[in-house]
Order: structure tokens, then sequence, then C-alpha cells
């Protein structure tokens, strides 16, 4: 059911003092997502007369969030549960990189079954943190649903157009199969000890529906590389909960085409969840582009500047702008550029021709 407490709303409207402004340029540079101390505020006047219209490509980013009954667990003080925990830190992420990125997401299980494939809150489109906080603002119940929430996910992102890319957040193992047989090293009751019996797979007074409790690994892996098959990486993100499932989470990843080379595990493991937005961030930030095409080219290359909202990017290709090709239909950002743009500070890009190009001085 619906979560109808205004607790849980404005919690997820709680992201802190720590959000990135659209505008902000001036962080002395101890912000590795970028400082641009070297762009040039021109006032209140851009200099050209022709501009030519930037194509920015945004990677749509579809959310598969877990929202099982688990999630309704506390962690730290005892405030917050996952879920919200969760859902503050999306948001978050949403709030900083709305102008840069497309939103979507998927929560499961289903509502109509507790065990059934998850629903579409957000159907991909702009990034709204408002709409998107109503959109999760769910009660976390069921099971954990993975490999048919994938399935259909898959199905609803046939038709998309430009990079796409699912980041499944979970805090446990693949479940709510009633086909699968498993002994109690595969059941998830008796790996999280929630059964005193030696085979809780096998005893209905302790696993419920028999099979839908065994770990539902290989059809998960399965839907996570028909979406890489597709063209759609799968970010793995495991929080508290998901302790006994590193491995299974670990395949995931190299599955989905997204295993990270360093560190301690091939998914994203986190174990603080006030953490979870950076997390999030960090991986949105690498589908972010660092470049804009353009429809027409400048008739004199020389004479053309890039802006950032109301500031002048230098003509400089360690930590400005410069051109992608020969035929000067696309700009390429380097270094302070690239970390404004990844980081979502950049509004509006505006590529003017008709004045000097400003290079550093």
């Amino acid at each position: 059911m619906r979560l109808v407490s205004a607790l849980l709303g404005l919690s997820l409207f709680a992201c802190g003092d720590g959000r990135d402004s659209g505008s902000s340029r001036n962080n002395g540079g101890s912000d590795p997502t970028g400082s641009s101390a070297s762009f040039v505020d021109p006032g209140e006047t851009f200099c050209g007369d022709e501009s030519h219209t930037p194509i920015q490509t945004k990677p749509l980013v579809y959310f598969v969030l877990d929202a099982s009954g688990s999630m309704q667990a506390t962690y730290g003080n005892g405030v917050k549960s996952r879920y919200i925990a969760v859902g503050q830190g999306a948001v978050d992420m949403v709030d900083s990189l709305k102008s840069v990125i497309r939103l979507g997401a998927t929560l499961f299980p289903g509502k109509a079954d507790q065990c059934g494939a998850g629903d579409e809150v957000y159907p991909p489109g702009a990034a709204n943190p408002d709409a998107f906080v109503n959109a999760i603002n769910v009660f976390p119940q069921g099971g954990t649903p993975i490999s048919s929430t994938l399935e259909v996910v898959k199905e609803r992102l046939a038709d998309q157009k430009g990079p796409t890319a699912v980041v499944l957040l979970t805090d446990g193992a693949p479940n709510c199969n009633p086909d699968l047989e498993c002994e109690a090293s595969s059941c998830t009751i008796h790996i999280e000890d929630l059964c005193v019996q030696a085979n809780c797979c096998s005893l209905s007074n302790c696993c419920a529906g028999f099979g839908e409790n065994c770990v539902d690994h290989l059809a998960m892996f399965d839907a996570i590389s028909a979406l890489k098959n597709a063209g759609i990486p799968v970010y793995v993100v495991g929080i508290p909960g998901t302790e006994s499932y590193g491995t299974v989470l670990d395949l995931a990843a190299i599955n989905g085409g997204t295993a990270q080379e360093t560190g301690p595990t091939k998914y994203y493991r986190v174990s603080e969840l006030d953490e979870i937005n950076k997390v999030f961030k960090t991986i949105v930030a690498g589908l972010i582009e660092c470049r804009v095409s353009l429809e027409t080219a400048p008739p004199v290359p020389e004479k053309t500047n890039v802006y950032f909202d109301d500031a002048v990017v230098p003509f400089d290709p360690e930590n400005g702008w410069s051109w992608e090709t020969e035929e000067h239909l696309g700009v390429i950002f380097s270094g302070d550029a690239c970390s404004e743009v990844k980081g979502g500070r950049v509004e509006k890009i505006q590529v003017l021709s008709g004045c000097p190009t400003v290079v550093p001085k």
C-alpha cells in the first residue's frame, strides 16, 4: 500500500545542506567534481552575434529499487529506515544532476503482488526531483523479485533512444521464484539465520512458499545479461543486508558489464547509508559525456566562445574546451570544465561566434 504519512515525503526532501548549486563556481578546488576559478564572468553581456545550438546527450538513469519488507529495517541510530535513506540519496542525486540526465524508476515488488515483478513509478523523462520523491513514496513490503522485475524493465526500455543505464539497488538476495527447489545453503531464510531448522526450504512452517525463498541468482544473471546485450549496462548497488550475498552481487555486476576494477567488490558495496548519495553520483557522473555536438559549424572558429550559464569557458584542452573534430561540429570539455558538466553545475551551455576566442591568461 501507499505510505500516506508525511514523514517519508519530508525525509526524502531533507537532502541536507550539501547540495550542489547550479551556479556555484568558487569552491576553491577542494571538490574533486570540479572547480572553475579559471572561468571568466563576462557580466550581463555575451560576446558574439551568431549562436550555434549545442546538442547535449543526456543519459537515461533508470533506477530499479528494492522496496521489499526488509527495507523497513532501521540503521544507525534507528531513526531512518533503509528505504528512506536510499530515497534521500536518490533524490539528492537527481536534484544535483537534473540538468544533465533523464530519469526513470521501477520499484520492486509490485504493489499488487508481494512477489510480483516491480511497478514502473517514474516513466522515462526529464529529471524532476519533486515528481520523483512523490513517485517513490511507498511503504516497503514483500519479497525481492529481481529477475522478473529486470525482465519487464528490459521491455519498458526497449524503445528508448540514447544512452541508458540501470541502477539496481537491493538489501538482499533475489528470490520470489516459486519454481525453484534448494538446499538450506541456498535458502535466504537459512542464510540470514531466520530459521532454526536444518533445511528451511523444505519445511512449510519455516519457508512460506517453499522455493520462493531460494536464492534466484541464475535467473537474475540471465536478466542482467539480457539488458547488457541490449546495450543497457546494469550497475549493482548492495546496501546493509547483503553481506552474505557478496559473491552473487559480484557476479551480477560482471554480467551487467559494470564490474569495478578496483576495490574489494565488483559491485558497489555501501556500508554507510548516509553515503549512498555519493555512490549514486559517482555512478551517474561516469555516464555523462563531456561533449556537445553543434547543428552548424562556426564560420570563424578562432572567433568562437563557449559559455556555461553566465561564465565564458576558456579555450584550453586541459581545463576548458576544445574542438572535437577538424570540422568544428563538436566541442569537448576537459579538466575543470568537464567536472562542471559531470557535477550538474551547468544549467545551460551556449556556443557563440563573433568575438576572439578567450584563452587562459
